[in-house]
């Protein structure tokens, strides 16, 4: 893969005498006479690589070749995070991939319709955060990940009494905390409206028309 360094063995035989000097060929004019180099290759794409030796009896090898494939990276952008109802599910989608001959691999699987899908469907119970690992041409792969927040279903009360006896005083909705934004309102038998707040941090003033609110209202 690009950034990888490879590490080139000498397997010449000098046959007379051991070999002393090395001429190594290995790509885009880069020379080494070391007799086992190695190199980083930053560039994608088909290198070839050579080399001949002199022997101790200034006799010179033939030389040989091969070539190295570097590949590239395939890019990955997951994008952003989730927050889906409570019972829900989510088609997990990357925002940006690209790449060569993809391998998709997911984890955990928990929740997941496929691990090795492109796009998998998650129905998760709980907060849960995936890694997608994904691999191209070469076995070169990247990784990003992406988080999934449930918003449990508010639980609501349909009574209270905030008359001062210390019974059922106060009204919360339980789990609404994640909703921003959310509109509460509140009304009387009447279908006045006696409570309204956008968000859930405004503290409940239990009057109407600037009259304390009696018990059944």
């Amino acid at each position: 893969c690009v950034g990888d360094t490879v590490v080139f063995k000498d397997l010449g035989n000098g046959m007379g005498s051991a070999a002393i000097t090395w001429a190594w060929s290995l790509g885009n004019g880069d020379i080494s006479t070391v007799q086992n180099p190695k190199k980083q290759f930053n560039d994608s794409g088909i290198i070839t690589v050579s080399y001949y030796f002199f022997n101790a009896l200034g006799c010179v090898s033939d030389t040989v070749s091969k070539q190295v494939t570097v590949d590239p990276y395939p890019h990955l952008v997951m994008g952003p995070n989730h927050k889906i109802l409570e019972g829900g599910m989510v088609t997990i989608k990357p925002k940006f991939v690209y790449g060569t001959a993809l391998q998709y691999k997911w984890t955990p699987s928990l929740y997941l319709n496929s691990d090795t899908a492109a796009t998998p469907v998650s129905a998760p119970l709980n907060d849960i955060t995936y890694k997608l690992i994904l691999t191209g041409k070469g076995g070169c792969s990247v990784t990003d990940t992406i988080f999934i927040e449930i918003l449990k279903a508010p639980e609501v009360a349909n009574s209270f009494s905030p008359n001062g006896d210390g019974i059922n005083e106060s009204w919360r909705i339980k789990y609404m905390e994640s909703y921003n934004g959310a509109a509460i309102d509140v009304y009387n038998r009447c279908g006045e409206v006696v409570f309204h707040s956008v968000g859930y941090d405004v503290n409940a003033e239990w009057s109407y028309k600037e009259k304390d609110l009696t018990v059944g209202t």
